[in-house]
């Protein structure tokens, strides 16, 4: 993250930044695969979905204050929940739908009018490099997200508030439509942070270092 390598840089003068990626290939095939999950069907618009783990950084307030303001969305979380409020689960436009094959996660996205990054706001998850926004994006979806430093530097693109209340401006917002030109800068910077980009830049600062240290 850009926090944890502001923090290296000032210990060791060959310090590189390497962020987290989207596997590109993988969201592009299932997209033009078209699958969508059966239950899909079932579960009525406009759909809000988060994708990852529901554990002790998921802001659970937030995600139950979206789903109690926009009661006419159906809130979808996908990925392991070893953790769950009562109150969240009892709400009826929340759908728990565990944990999922790859294949199938790119399905709900498809299909998704926003999606969420819900993160309590500590030093732990300010500095935290969300691996689901950059696929997000990667599916051409507006997303929301909480306070986060790896995504200050991109107001234009993702939709970033401090509070539930803010966050929830913005989704009305982001329900109400986003500019083509916002989602094609996401897929752009989604692009751009691809695992085989990544994996040849990091190829790059391990030469350049090796062959430093060479006689």
């Amino acid at each position: 993250s850009r926090v944890l390598y502001k923090r290296r840089r000032a210990l060791h003068n060959n310090v590189r930044y390497a962020p987290n990626g989207v596997d590109l290939e993988w969201v592009q095939d299932s997209i033009r695969a078209g699958v969508g999950p059966r239950e899909l069907g079932g579960i009525p618009g406009p759909r809000v979905v988060h994708v990852g783990t529901l554990g002790g950084a998921f802001d659970f307030g937030c995600a139950e204050y979206l789903a109690r303001r926009f009661r006419s969305c159906s809130f979808l979380f996908i990925g392991r929940a070893p953790v769950m409020t009562p109150s969240l689960r009892a709400l009826k436009n929340v759908y728990l739908l565990g944990t999922r094959r790859r294949e199938e996660v790119i399905g709900f996205l498809q299909t998704a009018d926003a999606c969420l990054c819900l993160r309590k706001n500590n030093e732990h998850t300010y500095a935290m490099n969300p691996l689901k926004v950059w696929e997000y994006l990667a599916a051409g979806k507006p997303v929301l997200t909480t306070l986060n430093a790896e995504l200050e530097h991109l107001p234009g693109v993702v939709f970033m508030g401090a509070t539930h209340e803010q966050i929830g401006d913005l989704l009305e917002g982001a329900l109400q439509g986003v500019s083509q030109h916002r989602i094609q800068r996401g897929m752009e910077i989604a692009r751009r942070l691809s695992w085989r980009r990544l994996a040849r830049r990091v190829s790059g600062f391990l030469q350049e270092t090796v062959g430093a240290k060479q006689p």
